[in-house]
Order: structure tokens, then sequence, then C-alpha cells
């Protein structure tokens, strides 16, 4: 498309970032960036060049904008489309993403908080080893907003997890703190623990607090197979223990706790044999 644009608009008005902007950022592989200043009102409409960052390379490739400051202090900005897919234009981080993704490319604004994907699976605790020998589970497929749901809302942990942990072999940690509701939308680091290293494995998650004290997380796919992105120990366990084969199996319960073994469960679990 080609037409002019605000900067998007929500709570106040931003503008396009003056500086490189990391792969992955933006809701995109390739983020697209202003090399110079904006205009000041007196300037009327300039043009300036939008680089592209990709792989090390802050102007990969580029196109031009056309930028009129405006009174009310804001900006906007004459677009044309993107060199290539899997790129989009930057709003800056005063942005206060608060509800709003990708709305330059949708005739929607989306608030995650309001749609997003259920993780309820009760392998993503903390608290559910698997053998080494065993299949791990995979969360290269991962795309879109996701909240961990089983019993109550959970949250990531926020310290190294051991290894197969989680249903899987690397399992995923937030390398930050969670934000508060005000802070928006933000971007932390998630590691995989592997080896003698927390973050042998890296990638980037967006996570946004939500009204009624849950988080909201946009995932992409994991670095690789036999990583898995984790929940919190919230979860809440249910075992009996077969003492015929002297094996015990755990399950999820998906209300209160009780002493007997949820016929619902399919996912069940060797914790020992002896």
């Amino acid at each position: 498309w080609s037409e002019w644009m605000v900067s998007l608009l929500v709570n106040d008005s931003v503008r396009m970032p003056e500086t490189c902007v990391p792969d992955y950022s933006c809701g995109t592989d390739a983020t697209l960036w202003i090399t110079g200043t904006h205009p000041v009102e007196t300037d009327g409409i300039v043009s300036r060049q939008a680089c592209a960052g990709w792989n090390l390379n802050c102007c990969h490739s580029s196109i031009t904008v056309h930028i009129k400051a405006c009174p009310g202090n804001y900006h906007v900005y004459k677009y044309q489309g993107v060199p290539w897919c899997y790129h989009a234009y930057c709003a800056g981080t005063a942005f206060h993403v608060t509800d709003i993704i990708l709305c330059l490319q949708s005739p929607f604004c989306v608030n995650p908080c309001q749609q997003y994907n259920v993780l309820d699976e009760p392998w993503r605790s903390t608290d559910f080893p698997i053998a080494p020998s065993s299949v791990p589970k995979c969360d290269s497929g991962l795309n879109g907003w996701y909240r961990f749901l089983v019993n109550d809302s959970v949250r990531m942990p926020e310290a190294c997890v051991p290894e197969y942990s989680c249903g899987t072999h690397a399992p995923m940690w937030i390398n930050g703190t969670h934000p508060l509701e005000t802070d928006g939308i933000v971007s932390r680091q998630s590691c995989g623990k592997w080896s003698s290293s927390c973050c042998y494995f890296t990638t980037t998650v967006h996570i946004k607090a939500c009204p009624g004290n849950y988080h909201v997380y946009k995932f992409q796919g994991t670095p690789g197979c036999n990583l898995a992105y984790c929940a919190g120990t919230v979860i809440q366990y249910c075992c009996y223990v077969a003492y015929k084969c002297k094996i015990t199996f755990c399950c999820c319960f998906f209300s209160t706790c009780g002493s007997q073994f949820y016929s619902g469960c399919t996912d069940v679990f060797l914790t020992g044999i002896k």
C-alpha cells in the first residue's frame, strides 16, 4: 500500500525508531527503522530512508518514507509496500503497545489479553521430570500469544530450570522479571538450560500483564527440538501408587485434588521403579 498513516496511535502517539532494531522484533523477521531524525513542523514533508536490519546488517534493505510533523506533537508517514515479505514498519518502545500488535498489517487491532491460545498441558510444570531416554516435548511449532492455564493461571519461571524438566530435555525459562500492567508489552530473553549453561539456547519472548492477575506470552518456535516452554510449579497433581508394580504415576487433576486417580487423565509418567 501507499498512503499517509499515523504511527500506531494508542494512549499517545509514538513514532518510528531512529536506531537499528534487532531481528525478530515488531512482530516480523526484518524490522524497518528510520535512518535519520524526524522533522519538526516547520520542515514540512521530508523524505527519509527506512532500513530493514537483518543478520547483523542494520541496513540489509531499504525503502523511502515521507514524514511530516503535525500540530499536537505527532508524526505521519507516507509508506509504500515493504521490499519483501517478512518485513514490517516498527513503532518506538515509548508506545504503550497496551493492546496492539501489527495494527499496520491488519484492519483490526488485537488485544492479546482477550485473544490468546491456552497452554494447559500438565507436562509443562517444572515438577514434571522425564527420563533422558524418554521422548521429549518440542515447542518449535509455537507461534502467537499464549496463556498458561491449569487450575489457575500460572506463569513461566524466572530462574534456571534443571534439564529433563517440563516434559523435555532443555526447558525454557524467563531470564528477567514479569511486567506489571502499566508496563504494556515487554520483551524478555527466554533461556534453555543444557549442559553447564542455564542459557545454552535463547530466544525472545514478548509478555503482557493482563487485568485479572495473569500474563500472556507471544512465543515463537523454540530454537530447536527437545526444547519446550515451562510453566511454574503452581500446577497441582494427584498421584496414586500401583503397588503391584511398585510404580508411581501422576496426572494433572483439573479440579480439587483428591485421593482418587482421575480417570480422564491422559498424561501419565513414570517417577520411579523400586
